[in-house]
């Protein structure tokens, strides 16, 4: 209680942050001042080094891959698992 392990897999499109309930759950821990460690798989965590540490994109196109991650989370389209509609 009190520290949030939401796992981000893939790193570039997480399952996480598409599910109303997980999103719920973070806005709920943020709130509540918990801590939140976000975690990952080792071959999602080296994919995710290895796209900051490409030297074929700028640094802009790494960061604007990674925040593009960020915003394309749209809570209106967030799935509910018991209920697909």
């Amino acid at each position: 209680i009190g520290h949030l392990l939401p796992m981000i897999s893939p790193w570039d499109n997480p399952g996480y942050l598409h599910r109303v309930w997980c999103l719920f759950e973070l806005i709920i821990a943020k709130k509540y001042g918990c801590k939140i460690t976000m975690i990952m798989p080792d071959s999602d965590r080296l994919d995710f080094l290895k796209m900051l540490d490409d030297k074929n994109m700028s640094t802009c196109d790494r960061m604007t891959r990674l925040f593009d991650v960020l915003f394309n989370t749209r809570v209106q389209d967030a799935k509910d698992p018991k209920n697909p509609t």
